[in-house]
């Protein structure tokens, strides 16, 4: 059964050293193929379509109108930032919406554990941007996505370590660790407050890297609004629409000569 060697192979797909570059969206598949697979399977559902992950080659453009705002978006790929070709995106910008994988602290690119992990490139990569002086006017919006998956991933994976090939992850940071693979789990629903003490470290420690005075951006010279949102949270969307009016009134402001 052809169903049958995808689940085996998904399940036994720890004895494979290179899986670093498995999307985290694909586990809801697996855990969902059954049903998709089925011959009564007519259409997706919102929590699959929320689940789709599609990788960005290119630009990317879209337009809508929400709540009287006519607004557009450029989608563009993270290391195109770097390229000259892209400069041009940067002219008359409301504001730039950054989105980093927060659960990525331990993904290496094409598996190789030598180079900085994924957070470590979006973060620097963020500095990048909010140094370049063709931005130093626009407001930044910041998602630190996929936070249920982060939060998971706490109680298994060290956010602070040093690595097979020496390296050490978050050296500055010292604050509380999660117990790995503890017994009985930690409640991930809110309710454990050791869980939540060592989460919250965790997640403050990333937003100084982006933010305040040793971060990429001191907040007394620019505007930057940082959320932490689940993978396939629907409020997101509503987020980002407050942020981005939050950005055009401090956008205004600031033409009129107020600072933040």
């Amino acid at each position: 059964c052809k169903i049958f060697g995808v689940i085996s192979a998904w399940e036994n797909r720890w004895m494979v050293t290179d899986t670093d570059d498995i999307e985290d969206s694909l586990e809801y598949f697996m855990d969902n193929v059954n049903r998709i697979s089925s011959s009564e399977y007519r259409q997706p559902d919102d929590e699959d379509i929320i689940n789709v992950y599609k990788h960005t080659n290119g630009v990317d453009k879209h337009e809508f109108r929400v709540n009287g705002i006519d607004t557009h978006i450029y989608d563009v790929g993270g290391l195109l930032f770097r390229n000259d070709k892209c400069r041009h995106y940067f002219d008359d910008v409301t504001a730039v919406m950054y989105v980093m994988a927060m659960s990525e602290y331990d993904n290496y690119r094409h598996g190789d554990a030598s180079s900085p992990n994924k957070l470590t490139e979006s973060l620097d990569l963020f500095k990048d941007l909010a140094e370049n002086s063709e931005l130093s006017k626009v407001p930044f919006i910041v998602f630190l996505n996929k936070k249920d998956i982060f939060r998971e991933k706490l109680t298994k994976v060290p956010f602070k370590t040093i690595t097979d090939w020496g390296q050490e992850r978050f050296s500055g940071f010292d604050g509380n660790t999660c117990e790995l693979n503890r017994q009985p789990p930690y409640r991930l629903d809110g309710t454990d407050p050791e869980f939540e003490e060592c989460y919250d470290d965790a997640l403050q420690y990333l937003i100084t890297q982006l933010v305040n005075d040793n971060g990429a951006v001191n907040q007394a010279d620019r505007f930057v609004r940082v959320y932490a949102v689940d993978s396939t949270d629907t409020q997101t969307f509503n987020m980002l629409f407050e942020g981005i009016k939050d950005a055009i009134m401090q956008k205004i402001l600031f033409q009129l000569g107020f600072k933040s």
